[in-house]
């Protein structure tokens, strides 16, 4: 095992070094978390050669992506041999004096058994919902109990009651703030849980301290989102976003537009599939510029949708940009998906593998009507000018979907998020950071 001098921002150095039981690093895109959390996941795993380190993500797909990358990546700075067991999601290392690590997914929290750890580390705690983050965080907490006997002392506690040194079970939690959700409750210092300060300490990584990004990167960002969001996505503040309104740039006024369908023109046709919901918005483009010029509400399945579109529009080119769950599902002919159906029926489909994260589909839209480069004709789209004036945030930070205003804006969204792509710069750290504080 070599020794490792490593550069770190502020705010990372101050989280490394804590010693409070249940740090949070709250921080915006590109700021580190996932990098300190293998760096600190590696050092607690160094405590003990018995040591079992937990290290959790939100879904599968990033355990794979995102934490196993980045516990190798220190491994081998360090000089540790380790072995990866795919079936098992389990590294295990063989140099003395280094312990294990189990990488588990929390989409699935009733999983969370049969093993312990010493120490554990939560990425991306906040894009869970807030009831399930909860969940899974204290079912971690459950699991978070191991005791090696070959600890040493300075990572014990002295406990009066027993006598005794006693290891200290940290649980450290990485995350983008995602509004006022479970680790706003569970760690804001100026909330409700403030009495619990000691224990739950935030430290707040901002992306513009981290040197090894470009100002094209953080300009890229600035472009990117509100500046509402930006105090999420780049200072790592809670931001408030269970009130007001989802689509808060939509103005019926200065977004209208007197548009209409012309004969030669191209329909771009977003659509949410829903039994009984089926929803589609109707776009034209006029130069760069996107406009509502329609809307087809309510209709109960797929077939009755292409029905609708081909009976009301029936000469012209249309272009569907679908939910992109529609790949699987199916909502009349079970030997078909719906997306199937409308390539069946001559659309031509855009779509990618998978649907844009719900925040990333509603910042476009959102962009697309500040900057003035999204219309809509309220006349012919009185629904979807509803719905757009009307949803709202639940209590969890979410758009609420009880008011059954989500299904007409996903169909909305689904173009734009397509189309309009925010840009958001992809950053990837194969080294340390290189700044003023070091470690």
């Amino acid at each position: 095992m070599k020794e490792l001098k490593v550069c770190l921002t502020k705010s990372q150095a101050e989280f490394v070094n804590s010693s409070c039981k249940f740090p949070l690093f709250c921080a915006g895109y590109g700021a580190g978390k996932s990098h300190v959390m293998g760096f600190c996941a590696v050092t607690d795993a160094m405590h003990s050669s018995k040591a079992i380190i937990g290290v959790y993500e939100p879904y599968n797909d990033l355990i794979r992506t995102v934490a196993i990358p980045r516990v190798q990546y220190w491994l081998a700075e360090l000089g540790i041999r380790h072995t990866l067991n795919k079936n098992e999601g389990a590294i295990y290392t063989s140099s003395p004096g280094c312990g294990d690590f189990f990488f588990k997914s929390m989409d699935n929290v009733e999983a969370l058994v049969g093993y312990e750890t010493y120490r554990s580390h939560i990425d991306e705690l906040d894009t869970l919902p807030a009831d399930k983050a909860e969940a899974a965080f204290f079912k971690i907490m459950g699991r978070n109990r191991q005791s090696p006997d070959d600890v040493p002392q300075e990572f014990r506690n002295w406990v009066e009651k027993n006598q005794r040194y006693e290891c200290v079970n940290r649980i450290s939690a990485y995350t983008t703030p995602e509004g006022f959700k479970f680790c706003h409750r569970m760690w804001d210092p100026d909330g409700e849980n403030s009495n619990r300060n000691k224990e739950f300490q935030i430290f707040r990584g901002r992306t513009q301290d981290n040197p090894t990004l470009t100002e094209d990167y953080l300009e890229g960002l600035r472009q990117t989102y509100p500046a509402a969001l930006l105090k999420a996505y780049m200072e790592g503040e809670f931001v408030n976003l269970e009130s007001g309104a989802v689509y808060y740039a939509f103005d019926r006024h200065k977004n209208y537009s007197p548009e209409t369908i012309q004969p030669n023109d191209v329909l771009r046709i977003g659509m949410d599939f829903n039994v009984g919901k089926t929803s589609a918005t109707v776009y034209v483009v006029r130069g760069s510029d996107w406009h509502i010029v329609g809307e087809v509400v309510k209709k109960y399945d797929t077939p009755d949708m292409i029905s609708e579109i081909k009976s009301r529009w029936p000469k012209h080119r249309v272009i569907c940009y679908p939910d992109a769950s529609g790949v699987k599902r199916t909502t009349a002919n079970a030997s078909e998906s719906d997306i199937a159906l409308l390539k069946n029926a001559g659309f031509e489909i855009r779509a990618h593998g998978h649907n844009p994260k719900v925040k990333d589909r509603i910042a476009a839209v959102n962009n697309g009507f500040a900057n003035g480069k999204v219309f809509v004709n309220t006349v012919e789209a009185p629904e979807t000018t509803k719905c757009l004036e009307q949803q709202a945030y639940d209590k969890n930070g979410d758009p609420d979907k009880k008011s059954g205003y989500d299904h007409q804006n996903d169909a909305t969204g689904y173009p734009l998020a397509y189309e309009m792509r925010l840009r958001k710069p992809v950053f990837k750290l194969d080294v340390g950071f290189t700044s003023k504080e070091s470690f």
